[in-house]
């Protein structure tokens, strides 16, 4: 891992921090679920071009379209009046839960159909681009000429 901060390399002092931050977190019982490894963004790199990148990119967007609904540790600050503001914010999430997994249904249901329609307009273009190709192709066989690589 690499972190620069203003210019300056600073991996060597936070880098170890940051692991630490994460592996705390991560470990909790209400920390998220994690996705498979093929799931992260930094997947992208991997792309060899522009059409392998578009492919990685459709399949990310189809496993994390979804917001979560699940319980999570409702923040607060240390302390006796951090206390009592985290059990106010946990009842009031009680009491308010239902409107969120309402909203976040509907949401989920929208994400869902607009990656639904980036896969099927991505399948499109594909098929019209190898149409194009072909009857390029053969044209210039038509033509005798040699086929451009493409």
């Amino acid at each position: 891992m690499n972190i620069s901060v203003g210019g300056v390399d600073r991996s060597a002092d936070l880098g170890q921090s940051i692991e630490a931050m994460t592996a705390e977190l991560t470990s909790h019982p209400a920390s998220p679920k994690r996705l498979a490894e093929g799931h992260s963004a930094l997947f992208l790199r991997s792309a060899a071009d522009e059409r392998d990148y578009l492919r990685i990119l459709l399949s990310l967007l189809v496993a994390k379209c979804g917001a979560s609904v699940e319980d999570f540790d409702v923040p607060h600050r240390p302390g006796r009046l951090g206390a009592i503001g985290g059990a106010l914010r946990r009842a009031l999430w009680k009491l308010l839960r239902y409107q969120h997994e309402r909203m976040t249904t509907q949401q989920n249901l929208i994400r869902s159909y607009m990656t639904a329609a980036m896969e099927m307009m991505h399948q499109e273009q594909r098929r019209e681009l190898d149409e194009c190709r072909a009857r390029l192709a053969a044209l210039e066989a038509a033509a005798g000429e040699a086929p451009h690589a493409h």
